[in-house]
């Protein structure tokens, strides 16, 4: 009765061993971009072990209501899947979530568009999720988008 008992614990523990390990192979990193300004050019954010990323929205400015092109490129690491979730910072906008269409080994892109804001200025929050090969990431960058006055007498 013993030995089975102990026959049981090893293999939970080497079952629960190998699921930890797992997990810790494919933690999620999170990184906010700096010095960026995606309504003047693409931004470019290193990842780690060499990896980098580069993610553009245009047309340039980025403005509401009308179709926009989210752009990512890789260097040095092998994305399996990559999404962008647009949220609103100074108001509630809802999450809009956008699928990335791989378009060739570095090169992934999709449609998007954000709605109008009353406000004169928009601040909004890209998060751009990747799966790959080296983990999961979460890449954050900030923009803006601006609204014209206009008089409504």
């Amino acid at each position: 009765m013993k030995s089975v008992l102990a026959l049981v614990l090893l293999l939970a523990f080497i079952v629960a061993g190998n699921i930890y390990l797992r997990s810790k192979s494919q933690a999620e990193v999170e990184i906010s971009a700096k010095n960026c300004e995606l309504n003047h050019s693409a931004c470019n954010v290193i990842l780690d072990d060499g990896a980098s990323i580069s993610f553009s929205i245009d047309p340039k400015p980025i403005k509401a209501n009308r179709a926009l092109n989210l752009n990512l490129k890789s260097q040095n690491i092998t994305i399996n899947s990559a999404a962008v979730e647009i949220t609103g910072v100074n108001m509630e906008m809802g999450l809009l979530t956008y699928e990335l269409h791989k378009k060739d080994d570095q090169t992934f892109s999709g449609g998007a568009a954000l709605g109008i804001c009353t406000l004169s200025k928009m601040l909004w929050l890209a998060k751009v999720k990747i799966k790959s090969d080296k983990g999961i990431y979460t890449v954050n960058f900030p923009f803006a988008t601006y609204r014209k006055n206009i008089n409504l007498q």
